[in-house]
């Protein structure tokens, strides 16, 4: 899976769960903070398939906000299990 494939694949697998896409084009999460397509692309050029693994260090480093780890990480284990 590239990484497109992988961000286009959580943000399918949060608008089937009910969650906000916001006008830029971001996944909402809690307390308003966003995750973007970008971030999760750079999370995945560096982890591939063990993303949902990922600690939450390099989540944020990759741009994740750590309110929104748990959202990411259960979305993330619904494209690799």
């Amino acid at each position: 899976m590239t990484d497109q494939e992988f961000a286009d694949a959580v943000f399918e697998k949060a608008k089937d769960m009910g969650l906000t896409i916001t006008s830029h084009g971001n996944l909402e999460c809690p307390h308003q903070k966003n995750i973007s397509k970008d971030k999760l692309k750079k999370l995945h050029t560096k982890y591939g398939s063990n993303s949902p693994n990922a600690s939450s260090e390099d989540l944020q480093k990759s741009g994740i906000e750590s309110c929104c780890f748990n959202l990411f990480r259960k979305l993330a284990k619904v494209i690799y299990p």
